[in-house]
């Protein structure tokens, strides 16, 4: 072959080669472009109608019933709201809302401790709010598999509602939340899932969030997040109920594999959802006596927001505490601590 045709044949395939490694160099930064202005757009709340309130209560507090209806639930439920105001010698910092675990049908402070730790929160100028569910916010009707993100719809409009009606807004006074084990799954959803990061200045979740990843705790596939699985009898019976089926003859109970995506799309902490709150303070506390499956879904809530590069997550272990954090001493006093210091505007 003629040497020149040779020379010419080298630089064209020198020149295709190059225009290749170009072209698969631009195809990566418009990846990596498309990956970065990816967003998740949140769930769509609800809408919260007053029936009852505000009314004057329990000796100083003001007492409001509503009725909490999502797009995508069939049916609306109770939810019923205990209001404190600051004292009034001191300036007001802004209101915190409390929920209970389980589908949060008992009161945050129905113990000494917590009623001990919200009196001397109003004290320092905060408003408290408790929440209280008629029914469990995170019960699906019979043969309608809801999931837990979509249920968190009701949580998540009451919290809308709250700060909209209830919370004087100002430059100085912060909106936050804190809730155990159920509860902490009703803050988490509201911050990820639902957009509302944006009005909240501090989120305490204490024992959990438990649904972090549903699909972990009901399959028990992956031995290395073994502290996250669901004891049947426990949480996998609450999880049961979230996809409409009686607690503990659900698809998490009998670890059913065919479920795994919807239990993946009912998890907090999977997906895509909004995971970096740069001016909200999440603060997860867990018991030290802790020995359920909140404990390994916590941390994967923690990690997740870790990964997401979200600047302000802390995490505590609480002494002499078992599951219900808020019940004891050091619970209480950590969730007021954290609340005087970290409540407030960034």
């Amino acid at each position: 072959m003629n040497w020149k045709i040779c020379l010419k044949l080298i630089a064209v395939c020198g020149l295709c080669l190059l225009l290749r490694v170009n072209l698969t160099a631009q195809q990566n930064k418009q990846t990596d472009e498309m990956t970065t202005k990816t967003t998740v757009q949140a769930r769509p709340l609800g809408q919260a109608t007053v029936t009852s309130g505000p009314t004057a209560c329990n000796g100083g507090e003001i007492c409001y019933d509503l009725k909490v209806a999502c797009s995508e639930l069939p049916e609306p439920i109770s939810l019923s709201l205990r209001v404190r105001n600051p004292a009034s010698q001191v300036s007001p910092r802004g209101t915190i809302i409390f929920m209970s675990g389980g589908g949060g049908t008992r009161a945050w402070d129905e113990n000494a401790e917590p009623r001990r730790v919200a009196g001397e929160l109003r004290a320092a100028g905060f408003r408290t709010v408790i929440l209280q569910w008629a029914t469990g916010w995170l019960i699906s009707p019979t043969g309608w598999h809801v999931g837990h993100g979509k249920l968190a719809c009701r949580p998540a409009t009451a919290a809308r509602w709250i700060y909209d009606n209830l919370h004087a807004q100002s430059s100085t006074t912060a909106f936050c939340a804190t809730g155990n084990s159920g509860g902490s799954a009703q803050v988490a959803y509201m911050i990820a899932q639902y957009g509302l990061a944006d009005i909240f200045s501090a989120v305490v979740p204490s024992a959990g969030p438990p649904t972090s990843r549903i699909d972990l705790g009901c399959l028990k596939h992956d031995t290395a997040k073994q502290s996250a699985w669901y004891d049947d009898g426990g949480n996998a019976g609450t999880v049961d109920m979230g996809f409409g089926y009686a607690a503990d003859l659900g698809p998490c109970t009998s670890g059913n594999f065919g479920f795994r995506k919807r239990f993946q799309e009912a998890s907090v902490a999977f997906g895509d959802w909004q995971y970096n709150y740069p001016r909200t303070m999440v603060w997860l506390l867990l018991g030290a006596q802790d020995h359920t499956a909140a404990v390994g879904q916590s941390v994967l809530f923690q990690q997740r927001l870790l990964d997401a590069g979200s600047p302000f997550v802390r995490f505590n272990i609480v002494p002499n505490t078992p599951h219900e954090v808020h019940g004891t001493p050091e619970g209480a006093n950590m969730i007021r601590d954290i609340m005087l210091n970290e409540c407030r505007l960034r």
